[in-house]
């Protein structure tokens, strides 16, 4: 191995711990001090976070830099994918279950 090829590669990310990132540790403080799961996911999701994040564990290790403090990139394309996928299986759940809308003088109800 020459010795240039060292300098090519990229630096190692700094790993901490998921409660230590500077954007969930908040989070982990609130559920620390008593807070319900529920009121502190409701924060999350007005701010735009997953608020699934909330039940990983503390101690896992993330990026430091890694703003969605995923897990690894592998694993977050899997997640999007999934996501679409249902999100495109709801909507086709949708269409087929919904009734065609009708005036209510129409309706045979009222």
């Amino acid at each position: 191995q020459k010795p240039d090829e060292k300098d090519d590669k990229k630096p190692a990310k700094k790993k901490i711990p998921l409660s230590a990132h500077p954007t969930y540790s908040r989070f982990f403080k609130m559920l620390k001090v008593g807070l319900p799961v529920e009121v502190v996911q409701g924060k999350m999701t007005a701010e735009g976070l997953d608020p699934a994040t909330i039940h990983r564990s503390p101690d896992e290790m993330v990026c430091e830099d890694d703003p969605t403090a995923s897990p690894s990139t592998e694993d977050n394309a899997t997640e999007e994918t999934t996501a679409d996928n249902k999100l495109e299986e709801q909507k086709k759940d949708e269409a087929e279950s919904s009734s065609p809308m009708v005036a209510i003088s129409e309706h045979p109800l009222y």
